[in-house]
């Protein structure tokens, strides 16, 4: 048989063989795909970052202003006087509660922990004081002196330049709570089940010294409450 002769490619099917890009391997092409995917969902989530801090602004340049809060004048666990001009300037969150309360106020106490160390560790990250506080009043204060305040915030590791502890007469506690604060409350007596009857309200107050927003007490509530605190800190 007569073998067909050997031609030389043509210059054109040289150039097409030296452009023709090498083989994928099927692994490099997964991690290619691999690395789209993960940078689509890194953006993804810096715009879902962005519009949510954009929403939480907007959220709470919304806050209504429930009620501009009246002068008060009441004694910390320390001992010493504060007045409504000592928080003047700064944002604070108030709950009420009795150191002998069996029931709900240990839990109240525990969330308003949870908020101290969101603000602490803000702190921490601003390298500086927050100008925020946490404000417990006592809801009996015949029985709730300062001295056990005192013994209470300790047992609940409160800060004390961060989480303030008020009593004082019963007047001055009624007027800040129920008319200041808008919060009920009920002394029963020994002889009921519940002596003392209150709301169980979580309070934020701006700088002003107004009401802007009440958040319930369970979990939903308190992380509510941390997301609009820190929009207020944004705003300010």
């Amino acid at each position: 048989m007569q073998s067909q002769p050997v031609t030389e490619p043509t210059q054109a099917e040289a150039e097409a063989v030296v452009r023709k890009p090498p083989p994928r391997s099927r692994g490099l092409r997964l991690l290619w795909w691999a690395m789209v995917v993960l940078m689509s969902v890194l953006v993804g989530l810096m715009a879902a970052g962005a519009f949510f801090n954009f929403a939480m602004k907007r959220h709470a340049q919304r806050l209504p202003v429930y009620s501009k809060i009246e002068g008060f004048s009441l004694t910390e666990r320390s001992g010493k006087t504060v007045t409504l001009a000592d928080l003047s300037g700064k944002i604070w969150v108030a709950n009420f509660i009795y150191t002998t309360c069996p029931t709900v106020c240990p839990r109240l106490t525990a969330k308003m922990q949870d908020v101290q160390s969101h603000v602490l560790a803000h702190e921490a990250k601003l390298g500086r004081d927050a100008d925020v506080r946490l404000v417990s009043f006592t809801v009996d204060p015949e029985n709730d002196t300062p001295a056990e305040l005192a013994r209470y915030a300790n047992e609940w590791r409160a800060d004390e330049r961060v989480w303030l502890f008020l009593t004082g007469s019963l007047d001055d506690i009624s007027r800040a709570v129920i008319e200041g604060m808008k919060i009920p409350f009920e002394k029963r007596g020994p002889e009921t089940a519940i002596e003392i009857m209150h709301g169980e309200k979580f309070v934020l107050v701006d700088r002003k010294g107004q009401i802007r927003a009440y958040f319930d007490g369970d979990a939903d509530g308190i992380e509510q409450l941390k997301r609009t605190l820190d929009a207020l800190l944004d705003e300010s």
